[in-house]
């Protein structure tokens, strides 16, 4: 047996009505039609288009119940049949020329190919078109079509979006009657183009200063260790000349700045003995330079001006943090010889700077 409760079929008590005299006799006092009106200080809860169930709110709202309703449930052949003959032909009015079976598609008459000739199109245009029955067009076609049931789900992302709020069509009469009296205007589309790029110009701008992030508090944060090595590339397509060189991370100081070591000239690689583990004094003589640097704007500018070959004309733009690559020292030991052979040393790629202060947020 089921263990189920089940659905109690008792019948409701019949409502047998109360009799006045009754009524009155229990001292209970029937309220007078001005008790039954609200008070003068409490309101109805109205909506922007007016009384909540009205059909304009329905219509307009976008808390409509049609938001979310299928509309192909209201709208199809069964509930076109059951609707009135002057209700079927005043929507069927509203209905386009070409549900009409005896629609002819023809051009309108101010087509440059039937300008000055005796033929003009009529229908297409809605000028002349033919006044039809509803009882003489099978309307049940265009119910199914893909065609209304697109237009329906348009009609309720609209209504959802309250674009037939009262408020946005009052904005949209406004911004009408302003372009056509030329007080407004839409921006156009180069304005559009240059504000946009502007904007993300500057941004641009903004992150390659790196304000957030400068080599010294990289170095703070351990992203940079002295005896790292940046190596710097950057090609010149307008010269065909290609500028590369090594940098040395020797020191720091208290104020953000680094000290690095690079050999003077066009000479790219610094000694191998710098390079080392454990880095013997340097033998480069007078072609090393020693620089004070605080961000990869002002290394890059020093490095082209040691190379001398580009103008300075032709020295512009570009972002210095994507110039240069970060090499480290690696895990290994101080005795693999074939490492420390290396143009730069037993170190190996982390990536560019650019690449490391999007990684390491501040």
């Amino acid at each position: 047996m089921s263990s189920k409760p089940r659905r109690s079929t008792r019948k409701s008590e019949k409502f047998e009505g109360v009799d006045e005299a009754e009524y009155v006799s229990s001292g209970r006092k029937r309220k007078t039609p001005q008790q039954l009106e609200p008070e003068a200080g409490t309101k109805t809860k109205l909506t922007a288009q007016g009384k909540q169930g009205s059909l304009e709110w329905y219509l307009s709202s976008d808390k409509s119940p049609l938001c979310n309703l299928g509309l192909n449930k209201v709208i199809n052949g069964d509930t076109w049949f059951c609707l009135s003959s002057e209700d079927r032909q005043a929507l069927f009015n509203l209905l386009p020329p070409t549900a009409s079976p005896s629609y002819n598609a023809t051009l309108p008459h101010y087509h440059p190919s039937i300008v000055g000739t005796q033929e003009t199109g009529k229908g297409v245009d809605g000028e002349e078109s033919m006044q039809l029955d509803v009882q003489d067009v099978d309307v049940l076609p265009f119910l199914t079509s893909s065609a209304l049931a697109t237009a329906l789900t348009t009609f309720q992302d609209h209504l959802y979006s309250g674009w037939y709020t009262k408020k946005h069509v009052e904005n949209v009469e406004r911004y009408q009657s302003g372009i056509q009296t030329g007080t407004i205007r839409a921006t156009w589309k180069d304005e559009a183009w240059e504000e946009a790029q502007t904007a993300e110009r500057v941004e641009s701008e903004a992150r390659s200063r790196g304000t957030s992030h400068t080599l010294g508090k990289m170095l703070s944060r351990g992203i940079l260790s002295i005896g790292d090595v940046l190596s710097y590339r950057r090609v010149f397509p307008e010269t065909g000349i290609k500028v590369e060189k090594d940098v040395l991370i020797e020191s720091s100081s208290s104020s953000n700045t680094l000290t690095v070591v690079a050999q003077s000239g066009t000479e790219t690689q610094l000694p191998l003995g710098m390079l080392m583990r454990n880095p013997l004094p340097p033998t480069g003589g007078g072609s090393l330079q020693q620089m004070y640097i605080q961000s990869p704007e002002e290394l890059e500018q020093v490095l082209l001006e040691m190379d001398g070959r580009v103008p300075v004309a032709k020295i512009s733009g570009g972002n210095s943090w994507k110039k240069f690559s970060l090499w480290k020292l690696k895990d290994q030991p101080a005795d693999d010889f074939a490492a420390h052979t290396q143009p730069r040393g037993p170190r190996e790629n982390r990536g560019t700077l650019f690449y490391l202060r999007g990684a390491f947020p501040p």
